[in-house]
């Protein structure tokens, strides 16, 4: 219970800061929607000549890069949570302090994490409201909520099993600053390789088995057929993406937490917390 409070007041902290300095909000909804928007007029100016490459997910390519890149922000954030939230800590001199309670750590990255997930799922739900109903993108909604919620919080728990894993080279590659190598690759290797921007089934049939080693690959897929097709969880398709991202997602956070908890121990051991500057 105490830790449950601990993880509500860490994100707390983040909701009144925020309160100071809402400009800051407003710019992180503002660049989302900028990228968003830079997608829909790439995609709606070149969609005569992809509609049958996109038969399979309603021909609507407008609808594929505007959805696929609205999750691909959210789960990119995710993903980069834990490791930019002990940067900044430890930067700001506050890692020692919150390493000096029991599993202080833990604790504060759930809570950003707890904060962030809020947060993007807020300006989620605005971008797809505005593209909805605004811009008239052609999207099945709300009908497919349900389904759609539950492909989003798998992707969610993998991203954050990920980023677990990339914030344990915080401790174990003494990377302080600026990127670190997981997060950076499997990003890169998203936006290639996924379907992110366009089908998997136009890449060359020697680099796809990369697309399949990723779980974006299938939550993309999944949120896709969902909300353009309106397919449900019986679709053998959707069915296939839900299995493995639930494996991915598992998978992720076993190891993550497991990485994490040895690279604070390895932390614990080498004064890991303190910044020399």
């Amino acid at each position: 219970m105490n830790e449950l409070r601990a993880i509500f007041s860490f994100a707390w902290i983040e909701f009144k800061a925020l309160k100071y300095y809402p400009s800051n909000l407003v710019l992180e909804i503002i660049k989302g929607y900028v990228t968003v928007f830079v997608w829909f007029f790439i995609a709606y100016f070149i969609q005569g000549f992809s509609s049958d490459s996109f038969k399979e997910f309603g021909g609507n390519y407008v609808s594929y890069v505007v959805f696929g890149v609205i999750f691909f922000q959210s789960s990119q954030a995710f993903l980069l949570t834990p490791f930019k939230s002990l940067s900044a800590a430890f930067w700001e001199k506050r890692l020692e302090i919150y390493a000096t309670l029991s599993d202080g750590v833990q604790t504060y990255i759930y809570g950003e994490m707890l904060w962030n997930f809020l947060l993007k799922t807020m300006t989620m739900l605005l971008f797809i409201f505005t593209f909805i109903f605004i811009v008239k993108v052609d999207l099945i909604f709300p009908y497919s909520f349900i389904n759609l919620t539950i492909v989003y919080l798998l992707l969610t728990c993998f991203s954050f099993g990920a980023g677990l894993i990339g914030a344990s080279n915080f401790f174990f590659l003494e990377v302080k600053q600026g990127r670190e190598p997981f997060t950076w690759t499997l990003g890169v290797l998203t936006q290639l390789f996924s379907g992110l921007y366009y089908p998997i089934s136009l890449f060359p049939e020697s680099v796809r088995w990369v697309s399949y080693m990723l779980p974006q690959s299938y939550a993309f897929d999944a949120v896709r057929r969902i909300a353009i097709n309106g397919a449900s969880f019986s679709n053998k398709n959707v069915m296939i993406d839900v299995i493995v991202l639930s494996a991915f997602a598992i998978c992720s956070l076993i190891i993550g937490l497991k990485l994490f908890k040895r690279a604070l121990s390895r932390a614990e051991r080498t004064t890991g917390f303190s910044s020399l500057v």
